[in-house]
């Protein structure tokens, strides 16, 4: 990628790109904290402010925590993903299954105890 920058007399000027390689590490938080640091924050700021934390446009179902769209674009994707994993002949929908099963005994125990 080249840089374009203004001449004096009013061209341009196409500059040779620049790279940029570093041989050390550099002790800073990596990217995918910082971007997760950020979505915590934008999610709790959209809960906070009654919008639906996924879009933050419209106010979230009545008892639910996603709004009516996002809701059905979750549940579209989801079926995709366990229709694919049916076609392929994955058990659990092609999840984990030992997650699958300690979620399943989690809920099951949350239910009795209600």
């Amino acid at each position: 990628m080249a840089l374009l920058t203004g001449a004096p007399g009013g061209g341009v000027t196409l500059l040779p790109p620049i790279a940029c390689i570093h041989d050390f590490e550099v002790a800073m938080p990596t990217g995918d904290k910082r971007v997760q640091e950020r979505q915590r924050r934008r999610r709790a700021e959209r809960i906070a402010n009654g919008r639906c934390p996924r879009c933050g446009k419209c106010p979230p179902e009545s008892g639910l925590k996603l709004c009516r769209r996002c809701g059905e674009k979750r549940r579209a994707a989801e079926k995709a993903r366990r229709d694919r994993a049916r076609a392929e002949g994955r058990i659990y929908a092609g999840r984990d299954p030992q997650a699958t099963r300690r979620a399943a005994r989690a809920a099951d125990k949350r239910r009795r105890r209600e």
